[in-house]
C-alpha cells in the first residue's frame, strides 16, 4: 500500500523500516482512531498540536496521522492557522467544519 492508506516514508532504509514497522503493529491505525474520535465525540477543532495535547501523545505520533485523514478526507483544514510548537503557525483542523 501507498500513502496515505499506510505510513509515509522520504526514502528506502531507516525511514521506510520505521514506517513497516507502525504499520505492522497497528499504532498508526490506531492513532488515527482516537484523533477521528477526538474531533466527533467532542466536536473538536484544533491543530495537529492542540490534537496531541488534548490526546496526551507526542505530537511525532499524531501529526502524520491527521495528515493521512486530511488526505482522506476525514479531516479538513479550515481557513485559520495558529501557533504551533515549533513556533511556526499550522492549519486548524475539522471534521465536520460548517
Amino acid at each position: 500500500m501507498t500513502y496515505p492508506n499506510s505510513t509515509g516514508f522520504k526514502e528506502n532504509g531507516a525511514s521506510r523500516e520505521n514506517a513497516e514497522r507502525i504499520d505492522a503493529s497497528g499504532s498508526a491505525q490506531r492513532m488515527r482512531r482516537k484523533v477521528l474520535e477526538l474531533f466527533h465525540k467532542r466536536n473538536f477543532v484544533g491543530t495537529a498540536d492542540e490534537v496531541a495535547a488534548a490526546l496526551g501523545a507526542h505530537i511525532l505520533s499524531v501529526r502524520p496521522r491527521c495528515s493521512e485523514l486530511v488526505k482522506h478526507g476525514l479531516l479538513r483544514k479550515t481557513h485559520h492557522r495558529r501557533r504551533s510548537a515549533g513556533g511556526g503557525t499550522a492549519a486548524v483542523l475539522c471534521a465536520e467544519c460548517k
